[in-house]
């Protein structure tokens, strides 16, 4: 983004309200401001034009959301940066693509990105469809996350630091049975985040395992009860001192399940 000058770089916050009451603020807006980030029904992040957002925000906090701005170059996943998509095509044509071997969804629709070639076109052209506008397209968080949900995912994992998407999920998928975890808390430390992980497999395991009224009493689905209890109170709480004896105890009661 260096090397592309606009004559407005925009502005990009964050607002946490409904999304239906983003999206009439922002339809009533003069200037140009989208949602940038749909991240989940209860917050987005909203991009656009300096002066337009100045306004927009302002009408958000006197109605009471929280709005943070974002320390960001430009507006990103918005119009205003659309002078890098050609840069960016060129520069992922140059890479090899193919289809993908496991389902993937595009953030610019929320949907899959193809898993065939369609006629008339080869892989890479398919591929670039959906992922050479990313840049200057808002992000279908939520729709990428209802569309897994759609297709069948009941088990959802965020793999990496922090907990963000994690929480967007929960929030997208409030009322349905699935099981959303994390692998890295950002209070842990790496150790006890790593012990927590093995809980997470664990207690997917047992999750679907319950799910699919198994009859292998050895992977019932109860054992996996005290490890779930511990494996909470280490990573809600963060303690390094609560997180290490719940996490001594989550090893014993595995060594208990798989050796004895």
């Amino acid at each position: 983004m260096g090397n592309v000058e606009v004559p407005d770089r925009g502005i990009m916050a964050s607002v946490t309200a409904p999304l239906e009451m983003i999206e009439s603020v922002l339809a009533e807006s003069e200037g140009y401001v989208i949602a940038a980030n749909k991240n989940s029904p209860n917050m987005s992040v909203i991009a656009g034009e300096t002066e337009p957002m100045k306004q927009v925000m302002a009408r958000f906090e006197a109605d009471g959301a929280t709005v943070i701005q974002l320390q960001t170059s430009h507006a990103f996943h918005s119009r205003i940066v659309a002078p890098a998509n050609e840069p960016l095509r060129r520069f992922l044509e140059n890479l090899e693509i193919s289809l993908p071997s496991i389902p993937i969804t595009a953030n610019v629709d929320g949907e899959f990105y193809p898993n065939e070639v369609p006629d008339g076109k080869d892989a890479k052209s398919a591929i670039l469809e959906k992922l050479a506008p990313q840049m200057s397209s808002a992000v279908e968080w939520t729709s990428q996350v209802r569309s897994m949900h759609g297709a069948g995912a009941k088990a959802f994992l965020e793999v990496g630091p922090k907990r963000a998407l994690a929480l967007f999920a929960s929030q997208i998928l409030e009322s349905e049975d699935v099981l959303i975890n994390i692998t890295n808390h950002p209070k842990a430390g790496g150790i006890n985040s790593f012990i927590n992980l093995i809980f997470a497999f664990f207690g997917l395991i047992g999750h679907l395992l319950a799910s699919q009224e198994s009859g292998n009493s050895h992977f019932d689905f109860y054992l996996f009860l005290p490890l779930a209890v511990a494996g909470f109170i280490g990573s809600y709480f963060g303690s390094k001192h609560v997180a290490y004896y719940s996490n001594k105890f989550i090893l014993v009661t595995l060594y208990i399940i798989l050796f004895i």
